[in-house]
């Protein structure tokens, strides 16, 4: 049995989680198994008090769950049951998009099933300032709620007022294939959409594609519906966007790039390729203007996969949570056993595009990050993920030695940096010189007050741990002695209490 966090929000006594929840059916193989939705209420603990189902026959999943500015909740799914918990489906033998309102305590206040004949598969969803609700991802259907269809797949997405009443639909596609991920409602009261598609240059796309492959796409509305313009960003490999985030001036979008030319050129890829010879992903941070033009963009990874799911920003910095495969460039302290496993990837980065820290957060098998984070202060954050294994790494819970379904994984974690700067006023502190470092490489350190011994780790470019000191005062110096290390690329981390400060050193003798 798999249970698959998607996402999370706060109420008064704690928290809503909503997963992807697989039921056995005893009339069937566990392969033909069909998924409900699983809504949870936890404490501010993080203990489970209750919890619902809803679902029908077939499969049920949800994408997102969203605070309504009426107190109430949305849950976005998709849905292929035509029964059950589904009050009406006019699209008979389709996937299409259903989206329930309910209260803090689970009860139904109403639901609706959107969509066309063919299928439409939800991506994200954004409660909107009048108490609706818009939904988005991507359809085939040319009937139905659907006005346009370009031919395949197209992004689309729609409008419900509070009570349910449908207000307005938008595709945006060619006779490629588009694939939405992410809506924003803007400050103007507009939205901003986004994706990726290997594009053709008919239907209402107006850019001309990089490749044949994979191009990031963004599109503006207004408050009814209607296009305001439109942007493409791609090079010679894939790209794509998945999440974005509104600023003073313009916005942050990221998403994923394989790409080191065309609009991503400078960015800073980081090569590496899989198993099959594909290239793999980088995560990739573009700042735009009100009008989708770049101002700047980095890439952040290593080797491995990087992919980006959710964006929030705090003060003049942003977070992205997503998660990586990679173990080194970007990527330092990967619990994963190889990189044919999955760890969340927490990034801060600053409004330049310079990464503050990182932090790879798991055990030995894959985690999985959705949309499930909240903000609990500007130095907390509750997470409702998805893991798989024993308790390992990070991981203090879990299923029995070799259980290797998936299941909910609930955390708090802190921006420790953040955390020390405003608790004290001396903070943690370690350099290293010379770097590149020869025979010997030494580091200087300044612990904070009455936090008592701290360690400093050392890890090489596929995050395994080779050294490890502890450390005592608040200042000192620690000598290593390189000797019998391979020149190349290493992590350092200097952890005391709470603190933690992580950076790079090159060895070249």
């Amino acid at each position: 049995m798999n249970v698959v966090s998607r996402d999370i929000v706060p109420i008064s006594d704690g928290y809503l989680v909503v997963a992807q929840y697989e039921k056995p059916d005893s009339s069937y193989p566990s392969s033909n198994s069909t998924t409900d939705v699983w809504l949870l209420k936890l404490d501010n603990s993080g203990n489970v008090l209750w919890g619902k189902f809803f679902g029908g026959s077939s499969g049920d999943g949800p994408s997102r769950l969203v605070a309504s500015s009426d107190g109430y909740f949305y849950i976005i799914n998709a849905t292929s049951s035509e029964d059950g918990d589904v009050t009406y489906d006019p699209y008979p033998e389709s996937i299409d998009f259903w989206i329930i309102k309910i209260d803090s305590v689970g009860n139904k206040i109403w639901d609706k099933m959107v969509g066309g004949s063919c299928r439409e598969y939800v991506m994200d969803g954004v409660a909107t300032s009048d108490g609706g609700v818009v939904a988005m991802g991507f359809t085939c259907s040319a009937d139905g709620d659907v006005t346009y269809n370009y031919g395949g797949f197209d992004i689309w997405a729609f409008k419900l007022d509070s009570t349910g009443n449908k207000k307005w639909n938008f595709t945006l596609g060619s006779s490629g294939l588009e694939i939405g991920y992410s809506v924003l409602q803007t400050s103007d009261g507009g939205y901003l959409l986004c994706g990726m598609g290997m594009i053709n240059t008919d239907g209402n796309i107006e850019c001309v594609p990089h490749s044949d492959r994979y191009e990031g796409l963004l599109v503006k509305l207004d408050s009814n519906g209607v296009m305001q313009w439109q942007r493409c960003y791609g090079g010679s490999e894939d790209d794509g966007i998945k999440t974005l985030c509104e600023i003073n001036d313009g916005y942050i979008l990221v998403g994923i790039t394989a790409s080191d030319d065309g609009d991503m050129a400078g960015a800073g890829y980081h090569y590496g390729l899989d198993h099959i010879g594909n290239k793999t992903y980088d995560i990739w941070i573009s700042r735009v203007d009100l009008y989708g033009n770049i101002i700047w963009q980095k890439c952040f990874g290593g080797s491995g996969y990087d992919s980006p799911n959710r964006i929030l920003k705090t003060g003049n910095n942003l977070f992205i949570f997503g998660i990586t495969s990679s173990f080194d460039g970007d990527v330092s302290g990967n619990h994963s056993l190889s990189v044919y496993y999955d760890e969340i990837w927490v990034l801060k980065v600053s409004s330049s595009g310079t990464l503050l820290w990182q932090r790879c957060i798991g055990g030995k098998a894959s985690e999985y990050i959705s949309s499930g984070v909240v903000q609990k202060s500007d130095s907390t954050w509750v997470v409702a993920a998805s893991a798989q294994g024993t308790s390992t790494g990070d991981i203090i819970c879990g299923p029995p030695l070799g259980e290797t379904d998936y299941y909910i994984w609930a955390f708090e974690f802190a921006d420790t940096n953040l955390y020390a700067s405003t608790q004290h006023p001396e903070t943690i502190h370690v350099t290293v010189k010379p770097n590149p470092a020869g025979q010997w490489a030494v580091f200087d350190y300044t612990l904070p007050g009455n936090t008592g011994a701290a360690v400093l780790t050392i890890q090489d470019a596929l995050g395994r741990k080779i050294e490890a000191f502890v450390l005592t005062g608040q200042k000192g110096q620690k000598l290593w002695n390189t000797n019998g290390f391979p020149d190349g690329i290493y992590f350092y981390s200097l952890r005391a209490g709470t603190y933690i400060k992580t950076d790079k050193l090159l060895i070249r003798k």
